[in-house]
């Protein structure tokens, strides 16, 4: 999921494994980029910092002037472990260290914020609630506690009543 905000900025899907920081972009929100994109952009940062190039920086700003780093998206139901620092916890109300969160979509309305964390307490906080800095790792890009069977269609049977529809082994493989 990327915030509808963030389609103005390269993005690409998560890949289990990925080291990601909470980042805010030039469009002002919040978002995940990888650890590499973030230091690169703090990097470029510290070169520019004369007052006259902030203050040009910060007029290009509503012209089409686009960061480096790129958005990292994570489908509902991804996993992912953050590493909560104290100040932070404080501030949102979670054991601080290190904590898993599932991705969620709160909302399919247009021109909203609805990518939210679901922590395990079953508390949800929107994305951009939370502050940049946040380092996190993808866990999984999907919820691995489903019983496949349950996902399956059901069907009536003969009787009326309703019975899972399990595989059959093909017949040729007796």
């Amino acid at each position: 999921m990327c915030d509808y905000s963030l389609y103005a900025v390269r993005q690409r899907l998560a890949c289990q494994g990925d080291e990601l920081v909470t980042f805010r972009f030039d469009t002002g929100s919040l978002g995940f980029v990888s650890v590499c994109d973030a230091e690169k952009q703090k990097e470029s940062a510290h070169g520019r910092r004369e007052p006259w190039r902030r203050m040009l920086d910060w007029l290009r700003l509503g012209m089409g002037r686009r960061c480096d780093a790129t958005a990292v998206c994570m489908p509902p139901g991804a996993r992912i472990e953050l590493e909560i620092t104290a100040p932070v916890a404080r501030a949102i109300g979670v054991p601080a260290g290190r904590c898993e969160a599932v991705f969620d979509e709160i909302s399919a309305e247009s021109f909203m914020y609805r990518d939210a964390l679901r922590f395990g307490d079953g508390r949800m906080f929107l994305l951009q609630s939370l502050p940049e800095g946040i380092h996190g790792k993808v866990l999984t890009l999907g919820s691995n506690d489903v019983d496949e069977a349950a996902l399956l269609p059901s069907e009536w049977d003969a009787q009326g009543t309703r019975e899972s529809r399990r595989p059959v082994p093909d017949a040729r493989h007796r």
